[in-house]
């Protein structure tokens, strides 16, 4: 008898509840179709080309600090050749949740970022916590042509294309 009761307990407690999937945005750029959305504490920034959906940036907003994706974590293994850089390169933005961390973990390296899509700096700037300083620099430019230009330039300690 006492089993019938437990199951009828588990009856009335309230259910957990799946955070709530919400789209904060909805873009086509000439690049891809760009979604901003937001599931519990986690927003993620996804383009869809081809059919696909691909998964480009996640960010906690409760710990910003801290990267969410096993790829992002991942590309900090770098740091392990070059623990102290003194120039980043980032070519290519996506939600912009790796160069939001190494700018935070190290704020006097400079880095610069190339991303071609403005909508994507854009979305950026609204959702993703990007605020660029006098040494944490987006840029608007095809990756390829800002390669060309730092021909002669100081080099850069880390460089990631993604």
């Amino acid at each position: 008898m006492s089993g019938d009761w437990k199951g009828m307990l588990n009856f009335f407690r309230p259910k957990k509840r799946e955070p709530e999937f919400k789209i904060l945005s909805q873009t086509e750029t000439p690049y891809n179709h760009v979604y901003v959305i937001q599931s519990g504490n986690n927003r993620e920034m996804w383009f869809k080309g081809a059919g696909s959906f691909f998964l480009q940036s996640r960010v906690d907003i409760k710990s910003r600090k801290c990267l969410s994706l096993v790829y992002s974590r991942m590309l900090m293994a770098s740091l392990l050749f070059q623990p102290a850089p003194r120039r980043i390169l980032m070519v290519g933005l996506g939600g912009g949740a790796i160069t939001n961390c190494l700018h935070e973990w190290f704020p006097e390296t400079h880095i610069d970022v190339v991303e071609i899509d403005s909508k994507v700096i854009e979305l950026c700037k609204k959702y993703f916590f990007l605020k660029e300083t006098g040494n944490y620099r987006i840029h608007e430019v095809d990756g390829r042509l800002f390669i060309r230009q730092q021909r002669d330039k100081d080099p850069y300690d880390l460089v990631y294309l993604d």
